[in-house]
């Protein structure tokens, strides 16, 4: 590396990886990156990858192109800017979009046509409430996604759109680790969703979930432990608190009723 290089030092944990929001840059300019692993040392750095940013577009006409999995980048300057990302989907699923950043997102949900279906302005839990949450079940077609700010702030943001796998049962339940999260939708009504964690020592866990959702904490026979209404926290979702011993867990989730 030379002068022309910039060294960044911190980045945030978010959904298992570490991410860094890259600001500043000018629109239209070639970028390289570089990134290296560091802890009580560091690595050497990897090799180059290059980018080059771009203002995305203001209209459904000119929408940026949003593939799913894929952290997308953006900022809202001046303060009454609006960002168009066009999500084209193949097939039936269910749907996750939202946020990271300090920037006080607002998000909505677009048909074809430019329709509302959805919006957002503050997210959950696990998302902040700086940041918008958006989920939904769609069918196979265009959408878009309107990102703008409250308040008329401006500043930058990571976008994220994630296809939600379904799992019914123990057999397909979804992994969550210690410290992590995890995405669900519940749809239809009686629908269920079920994930899984494993614990190698006595370990004091809390749970927190949706305020729209109930559910129960059971063993690796699938015998109920307890539920999810201990307490709850007011427009926040329930926490719930438990002391267990080694071993695999399940979390069945469904509807509040």
């Amino acid at each position: 590396m030379d002068s022309n290089w910039t060294t960044v030092q911190q980045a945030d944990w978010a959904e298992g990886l570490l991410l860094h929001v890259l600001d500043g840059l000018t629109n239209g300019t070639g970028y390289d990156v570089e990134v290296r692993a560091v802890t009580t040392s560091a690595a050497a750095w990897s090799a180059t990858d290059t980018g080059t940013p771009a203002e995305h577009g203001g209209t459904l006409a000119d929408a940026t192109d949003l593939p799913l999995n894929t952290y997308m980048g953006g900022s809202i300057e001046p303060g009454t800017d609006e960002d168009y990302l066009k999500l084209e989907l193949g097939s039936s699923t269910g749907i996750i979009i939202f946020t990271r950043g300090d920037l006080d997102t607002v998000g909505e949900l677009l048909k074809s046509d430019g329709t509302a279906i959805d919006g957002n302005d503050d997210g959950y839990l696990s998302h902040g409430i700086r940041n918008f949450l958006i989920w939904d079940s769609l069918t196979a077609g265009t959408y878009y996604v309107k990102v703008t700010s409250y308040g008329e702030a401006t500043g930058d943001y990571v976008l994220k759109t994630t296809p939600i796998p379904d799992s019914t049962s123990r057999s397909n339940a979804r992994t969550i680790s210690l410290g992590g999260f995890r995405n669900g939708l519940i749809d239809p009504l009686f629908d269920t969703d079920w994930f899984t964690f494993t614990l190698t020592q006595q370990t004091r866990v809390i749970i927190r979930g949706s305020s729209r959702v109930e559910g129960e904490l059971l063993d690796s026979r699938g015998q109920s432990i307890d539920d999810f209404e201990s307490f709850e926290l007011p427009g926040s979702g329930f926490v719930h608190l438990a002391d267990l011993a080694p071993g695999k867990y399940y979390i069945e989730v469904k509807a509040a009723s």
